[in-house]
Order: C-alpha cells, then sequence, then structure tokens
C-alpha cells in the first residue's frame, strides 16, 4: 500500500512538475500582453470606480441646484433685489460646476475610447496567442513524430545490429569450417604425395624387380645359347655347296665390331644392343680364323629372326605419316585458299549468334546464341546440318571451345558460369560456378582437365574439371574479355581487358609478368600455330599484330568502312597464319594478309553486324556469324 501511495503522489508530482514547466513556457512569450491586459483592466476598474463618483457628484449637484433654484425663488419672493448678488455668485458657481462636468464628461470619453482601443489590441494579442498555440501544437505533434521516427530508427538499430552479430557469428563459423576444410585439404594432399611417392617406390621396386627377371632370363638363354653353339662345333658337318665344285662363302665382321650385322644392309643392327647375350655370341663366335661352315645355317637363322624384330618394331615405334587430333592433317601441310562465295545460310540461333568455332578435326561446327543453346552442325554436301543441340546454359552463350582431343566442348555465359558437355553424348558434365559477373571467355588449359575463364567481375579463375573447383582465382583489375594460353603446359595465359590492356599472366607467379597498352579496349584474341604472334581486336576499328618474342606491336590493320560492332567481336588468324580475318558492324568480312598488311579480300553477304568466323583446319572452307541469327558458310567456289 506504501508502495502504491508513493506511485500515485509520484506521478502526482509528475503531472504537476510537468504543468508548471507547461505553464511556465506558454506563459513567457505573453507575460508582457498578460501584464498589459491586468495593467487595462486595473485602468478599466479605476475609471469604472471615478465614473460611479461622478455620477454620483452629478446627482448631488443636480440636488443642490434643484434646491438652490427653490432657494432662490423663495428668497426672491421674500427679499426681492437685495439677495440678488448671492443668486449671481451661485449661479457662477452653478456654471463653474457644469463646465467641471463638461470636462469629465470628456474625459469619460477619452477613457471610453482608450478602453475600446485596448480591447481592440488585446483581441490581437490573443490572436497572436492563438497563432502561437497552434504553432505550438503542430511543433508538439512534429515533435512526436520526430520522436516515433527515432524510436523506429533504434529498432532498426537493433534489428540491424542483431543481424550484423549473426552475419559476423556466421562468418566466424565458414571461417572455422574454412580452416577445418583447410587443414583436411593440407592433410590429404600430404596423405595423397606419400600415397604418389610409396606408389612410386613399389613402382620402381617392381621395375628393380623385372630387371633383375630380364637379367636372369637373358643370362640363361645366353648360356643355352652358348650350350647348343658348343654342341654345333663339336658336329663333323659336310661342306655346304651352291654348285657341284664350288664352296659356300660365308663373310665375317671382325672383333672391333660392336654388334652383329643387319642381313639387309650388313651394318651393324641398331635394334640389338652391343653388351646384349647375341652380340657375345657373335663376338665369340667370330674370328680370324676358319670357321666350321656347319655353323652358318644357325647364325642365319638368327640374323634372320633380329631382322623381322627390327621391321616389326619399327611399325611399332610409330614410324608412321603423322596425324594431328581427331584424324585432322597436320598444319604445317595446310593450304590455305581465300574464301569468295557464300555457299549455305542457315538460322543459326533464335536471337544473336555470339560465337563460333571448327574442331579440331574440322568435322563439326559450334555455335552459341543469346537463345541460351549451343548448337553443333555438321557439313554434309557443302551444307551445315544440325546435329545436336546441348542446353544447360540460363543466359546467352559468349564464347566455345574443343579440347584437343575433340571429347569435350566448353562454353562460357552470361549467366556467371561455364559448362562443359561430351562430344559423345552431348551430356553436361560440368558447370562451374564462381563468377559475379558475366563470362566472356573461357578456353581449356594445357588438357582437357583444367579450364581458365575470363569474366566481367575482373578476374580470372582456373577450374580443375577432376575436383571440379576453383583452384585458383587471378585478380586481374579489369572486365576481360576474351583469352588465350600460350603453351602446352598450361602455365602462360593472355588476357584482353576493358581498361585497353592485354596481360600476360604465369601460373607459377601471383602478378602478371608483363601488360601491352593499346588505344582501345580489347574484344577478341588469338595466337599463331607457332605462338610466336599474337592477334588482338580492340574498339579503336583496327587489328594489332604482336610479335611475342619482343613483346611489341608489328603492325597494324586496318580498311575503310572497317568497324568494331560490339565488345566481343572475334578475329582469328588462318591454319597457316598466313591471313587474319575479322567481320565488321558494316555487315562485311575484312581478310587480311600478315605479310604485307594489305587488304586481300571483303566477304559482303551477311544483313547485320558480323561477330565471329572460324576458319577449317584444313584451310578449304570459312564459316561466320552474325547479330541476325544467321551463321554462313563460305568456300572458294
Amino acid at each position: 500500500m506504501a508502495a502504491s501511495g508513493s506511485e500515485e503522489g509520484g506521478w502526482k508530482q509528475t503531472l504537476l512538475l510537468r504543468l508548471r514547466d507547461r505553464n511556465r513556457v506558454q506563459t513567457h512569450f505573453f507575460a508582457d500582453v498578460i501584464q498589459a491586459h491586468n495593467k487595462l483592466f486595473e485602468s478599466a476598474d479605476t475609471l469604472k470606480s471615478q465614473n460611479v463618483q461622478l455620477q454620483l457628484q452629478t446627482e448631488r449637484l443636480k440636488q443642490d441646484k434643484l434646491d438652490l433654484e427653490v432657494k432662490v425663488l423663495d428668497s426672491s419672493a421674500n427679499s426681492g433685489t437685495g439677495k440678488g448678488e448671492k443668486t449671481q455668485a451661485l449661479e457662477q458657481k452653478l456654471f463653474k460646476l457644469q463646465e467641471e462636468l463638461t470636462e469629465l464628461h470628456r474625459r469619460k470619453g477619452e477613457n471610453a475610447q482608450q478602453i475600446i482601443d485596448l480591447n481592440s489590441a488585446l483581441q490581437e494579442k490573443e490572436k497572436v496567442l492563438s497563432e502561437k498555440e497552434n504553432r505550438l501544437l503542430d511543433t508538439e505533434t512534429h515533435l512526436e513524430a520526430l520522436k516515433a521516427e527515432c524510436r523506429n530508427l533504434e529498432q532498426a538499430i537493433l534489428e540491424k545490429d542483431a543481424l550484423h552479430q549473426a552475419l559476423r557469428d556466421e562468418h566466424q563459423a565458414l571461417q572455422m569450417t574454412f580452416s577445418a576444410l583447410e587443414d583436411k585439404l593440407r592433410k590429404t594432399q600430404a596423405e595423397n604425395q606419400d600415397l604418389v611417392e610409396r606408389w612410386l617406390q613399389q613402382k620402381s621396386r617392381d621395375a628393380d624387380k623385372m630387371n633383375f627377371e630380364n637379367d636372369q632370363m637373358a643370362r640363361k638363354r645366353q648360356a643355352k645359347l652358348q650350350r647348343e653353339l658348343a654342341e654345333a662345333a663339336k658336329e663333323p658337318s659336310p661342306p655346304l655347296m651352291d654348285k657341284p665344285g664350288s664352296r659356300k662363302k660365308v663373310h665375317f665382321r671382325k672383333k672391333s665390331e660392336s654388334g652383329p650385322r643387319s642381313p639387309e644392309n650388313g651394318q651393324p643392327d641398331p635394334m640389338v644392343p652391343p653388351g646384349s647375350p647375341i652380340t657375345k655370341m657373335f663376338n665369340s663366335s667370330t674370328s680370324e680364323a676358319p670357321v666350321n661352315p656347319g655353323h652358318v645355317g644357325f647364325i642365319e637363322s638368327i640374323a634372320g629372326l633380329l631382322a623381322g624384330k627390327k621391321r616389326s618394331s619399327s611399325h611399332d615405334d610409330g614410324f608412321e605419316p603423322q596425324t594431328s587430333a581427331a584424324g585432322a592433317p597436320p598444319r604445317h601441310y595446310v593450304t590455305v585458299t581465300l574464301p569468295s562465295t557464300a555457299i549455305h545460310k542457315a538460322d543459326g540461333h533464335d536471337g544473336e549468334v555470339n560465337a563460333v568455332r571448327f574442331s579440331p578435326s574440322g568435322r563439326i561446327v559450334a555455335t552459341g546464341g543469346t537463345d541460351r543453346k549451343l548448337k553443333l552442325w555438321e557439313i554434309m554436301n557443302r551444307k551445315l546440318d544440325s546435329k545436336a543441340v546441348l542446353t544447360g546454359s540460363n543466359a546467352g552463350i559468349m564464347s566455345v571451345e574443343f579440347d584437343p582431343q575433340e571429347n569435350y566442348i566448353l562454353g562460357a555465359s552470361n549467366d556467371f558460369a561455364s559448362r562443359v558437355w561430351s562430344v559423345a553424348d552431348y551430356r553436361l558434365r560440368h558447370t562451374l560456378t564462381g563468377h559475379s559477373g558475366r563470362v566472356m571467355a573461357a578456353k581449356f588449359l594445357g588438357d582437357s582437365s583444367r579450364v581458365v575463364s575470363g569474366s566481367h567481375d575482373r578476374t580470372l579463375k582456373i577450374w580443375d574439371l577432376r575436383s571440379r573447383a576453383c583452384i585458383r582465382t587471378i585478380f586481374a583489375g579489369s572486365s576481360c574479355n576474351d583469352l588465350v594460353t600460350s603453351d602446352l603446359s598450361g602455365t602462360n595465359i593472355i588476357s584482353g581487358h576493358f581498361d585497353k590492356r592485354i596481360r600476360f599472366w604465369d601460373t607459377r607467379a601471383e602478378s602478371s609478368a608483363n601488360e601491352i597498352t593499346l588505344q582501345g579496349k580489347i574484344t577478341s584474341l588469338d595466337l599463331s600455330l607457332d605462338n610466336k604472334y599474337l592477334l588482338s581486336c580492340s574498339r579503336d576499328d583496327s587489328l594489332k599484330l604482336i610479335d611475342l618474342r619482343m613483346n611489341q606491336v608489328t603492325g597494324t590493320f586496318c580498311a575503310d568502312g572497317f568497324k568494331v560492332g560490339c565488345d566481343w567481336t572475334r578475329t582469328i588468324f588462318s591454319p597457316d597464319a598466313q591471313y587474319v580475318v575479322a567481320g565488321s558492324s558494316d555487315c562485311s568480312i575484312f581478310i587480311w594478309n600478315i605479310t604485307t598488311f594489305r587488304l586481300e579480300k571483303t566477304l559482303k553477304e551477311h544483313n547485320s553486324s558480323v561477330i565471329a568466323c572460324s576458319w577449317h583446319p584444313s584451310g578449304m572452307m570459312m564459316v561466320s556469324c552474325d547479330k541476325n541469327k544467321k551463321v554462313t558458310l563460305w568456300s572458294d567456289m
């Protein structure tokens, strides 16, 4: 009860203090008006009391006047002229009193006018006071709204703090998980290294064992062969005659020669090592002394076996004409003919066709478009015949690439990912996600197990398809529009960027090894087959030829009417690296000679900007694509 009484007294005291504060705040601005108002009321009360007194005095004077008039009449009737002077004096006094009364009436009127003026001023002050009160109410309302907003902001801050704390906790948990996974990875790598070393040791032991067994077998064969030769030498043999009366001659080499001679040309047989048992046998059986002709048949049979082994070994060791991947002819035997006629046109995709590429063997053409599809074509009867449609991308395909063995095809997409399909069954094998911007280019790095991709998020990422993970991220500093790999080991990468620079990367180093700055942002890169020259296309409507041995620009290709149509316009070398080709925004294809830097030919068949071209590995045909969903096949006839 005491607590409740104290609580009740407390809120009453609080209310009283708030009322006093409000009264002090509200009366502070109007204290002068209230004081003047009070003074006016006091003056009005004083004037009203004086007015009442004057009215009473006026009434008394009127009464005195009447009494005097009566007395004067009585006295005039009674006393005559003797009292006239007294009457005159009274009249004068009456006149003065009337003047004084008039003055009082005048003052009364002035006071009344002053009261009216004061009332008007009071009304104006009251009006100002009401305006002030309204403004005060508005200010209080706005203050309450601001207080409510402050409370909402404080609540939002608390929620943000809670969310931030949750994110920090989650980040710490993820960091701990990452550290654990990193430790597990290091342990796994160490275990893998240990297993590899043990495996190599085991293989070494197996090899040593196999060598030992081979040596044992060789020694046994040598001993057996020596026994057989000794037994053959003990047996008497009649001389061998080609014709009656003639003896067959057998020619033996000297002891200084290092091995048996080939029966074809009489030279030492390269397939028989000098220290082999057969060589020892020949060395031991050849001398300057006469040899029993009975040995000849056996020796010639051994020489025939060696000759047969040599012939079979030369076939097994690959002494046959070499061919490139998937049956394509060697590139250094390619003879390029400049295309002149569009022999077939097809609707490649439902929208723009962004990329086109021949396979290494030239059997397949791959195209990628904005309809999120990657299509494969075959050239049948000088026409492009649709073979398969590869799906799985969620945005337009920006580049396509085959692996050297023609087993996989790689596509870069605008949905921030790259994908790998198998050429045999057209199935999606890998989806490489991790970029935060659209992927403009992707290439196989060295072999078909690694991929490098370049994106608009200003990074290059290297992927291991066996682990399906990104094994390295290279921060390039600018959006990447195209890239190439310059060696089979997969250590050198060249990338072209939005900031007009070509950067050279060594995957074994942390930063770029070198860079070249051009006059426009880079749209395309291509390497010659001997990896000596780099071709770049930029938005300054020119192509640059860069000598990688000197690391400098050695030539520029440009022509009247040639305009680069978009940031992903692709240019290429011909298979023999004697020509360069590029599509233009004026619907034309320009071909330059790399030796003379002269424009060799201009092809006109497209109806919209040409984006990409690809030359057949044989050099006999070329295919191009444009923004109006067309794919065109070109030939020289």
